[in-house]
C-alpha cells in the first residue's frame, strides 16, 4: 500500500462523516485469508486468561495473551452488557 497517494483530506472527511474509513488495497486483501486462518488457529489453541491474571508485555515475546471479560458499560458510559475478548499478539 502506497500511503503517499492516500488523500488525507478525503480521510478526514470520511472520519468526520462516518467515524471510520474503509481502504481497499489489493496487497492487504491478498494476505487476509492467511491472516484469518492464523487467527482462527490461535483462537482454537490459545489459553484464555482470567481478567484478574496479571499481564506483562515482555511475555508476548514467548506467547500471545488472550483474556475474556464481561463489560457493563460502553465507551460512552451507557449500560450495555457485553462479553469482551482481548487478544494481544
Amino acid at each position: 500500500m502506497d500511503l503517499a497517494v492516500l488523500d488525507l483530506e478525503r480521510v478526514d472527511r470520511e472520519l468526520d462523516h462516518s467515524g471510520y474509513m474503509i481502504i481497499r488495497d489489493p496487497d492487504i486483501s491478498a494476505v487476509c485469508p492467511s491472516a484469518r486462518t492464523e487467527y482462527e488457529q490461535f483462537l482454537l489453541t490459545s489459553v484464555v486468561h482470567a481478567p484478574r491474571h496479571s499481564f506483562d508485555f515482555r511475555a508476548l515475546a514467548q506467547h500471545p495473551w488472550r483474556k475474556l471479560a464481561i463489560g457493563s458499560r460502553i465507551g460512552l458510559g451507557h449500560p450495555y452488557a457485553q462479553n469482551l475478548q482481548s487478544t494481544l499478539l
